[in-house]
């Protein structure tokens, strides 16, 4: 009975071993397979990666414009408030033209401090310039007196020459000392200090009707006087949802291209897509124009505008699984 026993126990013995290797080779082949399935951006994966590229033209819509004042006082106060009322005067200028309330956003307000000369040289009086006598030839003193020459022979004893001495000129004494004075002194003294303040308000403004966009800057720019300042405008899409469609569009079709064109150069054919990424560019910014305002009170003729055209391109990235 104890013999049929170990009998028993040994053949389950084998067999529990030859199981466990049976698991044991089953996971080292799983894992293999695991690994060929690997993830398509694995390099042993058979995959293809290209870039495409989708470029679309449309024409603006909208204009981003920088407008502000600058006021320079003595008093602060005094800046501020001359600024705040050219301001006002400029937002209803805009207003007048459409442009409405949420379209206007404070972007900037500096304060700055001016650093100068107590007094300007300018209120210094200056002294006149003291006349200069005419100035005389030297004349000889008797003691540099050379001796006199006799005159050469004359070829012709008929011919007499005539010595005729310059006049003698008394030298002109150097004016008094004193009138080269000044006759004030600056009424400042010590380093240079706080002499007045420079307030900068800006505002960025939308201008969304592009053909009154040359009125709305002419008039605004007369609204505030010789105090507008106009740093720079630029043109934008406001809503570019369907033009960036569009060049997606154009971008996947032009990488799908390259890589039907490379699995065919290497026999294979395109299989499912693993990973696609994107870059977009031109969704609304443009080149930024300095202007400035003119130096009058009137309003000139509009400002030519032109908004031309703007490229918005979308470049991506796609993985295709080879077949």
């Amino acid at each position: 009975m104890a013999r049929i026993l170990t009998t028993r126990r040994a053949r389950w013995t084998a067999v529990s071993g030859t199981a466990l290797v049976g698991v044991i080779a089953a996971a080292i082949v799983s894992g293999s397979a695991g690994s060929a399935a690997a993830g398509p951006l694995d390099p042993g994966s058979d995959t293809v990666s290209v870039s495409g590229m989708g470029q679309v033209s449309a024409t603006p819509d909208v204009m981003h414009l920088d407008l502000g004042v600058q006021r320079t006082s003595r008093d602060l106060n005094g800046a501020l408030n001359d600024a705040n009322s050219d301001l006002a005067r400029i937002k209803a200028a805009l207003t007048k033209h459409g442009v409405r309330e949420a379209d206007i956003q404070t972007s900037q307000l500096s304060i700055n401090q001016h650093y100068g000369p107590i007094q300007p040289m300018s209120n210094m009086a200056v002294a006149p310039s003291a006349a200069l006598a005419p100035i005389a030839p030297d004349v000889p003193t008797p003691e540099m007196a050379t001796p006199a020459m006799a005159p050469p022979a004359m070829a012709n004893d008929d011919v007499a020459t005539e010595n005729t001495a310059s006049p003698a000129i008394a030298p002109v004494p150097p004016p008094d000392a004193t009138t080269s004075a000044p006759t004030s002194t600056p009424d400042w003294e010590g380093p240079p200090g706080p002499n007045g303040y420079e307030v900068m308000e800006t505002v960025a403004v939308t201008i969304r009707n592009l053909t009154d966009a040359g009125a709305t800057i002419s008039d605004a720019a007369a609204a505030g006087g010789d105090a507008t300042r106009i740093n720079g405008l630029s043109f934008a899409i406001d809503d570019n949802t369907a033009v960036l469609r569009q060049a997606r569009d154009t971008a996947f079709a032009d990488a799908k291209a390259k890589a039907e064109q490379y699995a065919k150069l290497a026999g294979r054919s395109l299989g499912k897509v693993s990973v696609i990424t994107e870059n977009s560019s031109g969704d609304g910014g443009g080149v930024v124009y300095p202007m400035y305002a003119a130096r009058s009170q009137a309003a000139g003729s509009p400002v030519p505008i032109s908004a031309g055209s703007q490229q918005v391109t979308v470049t991506n990235t796609v993985v295709w699984q080879l077949n």
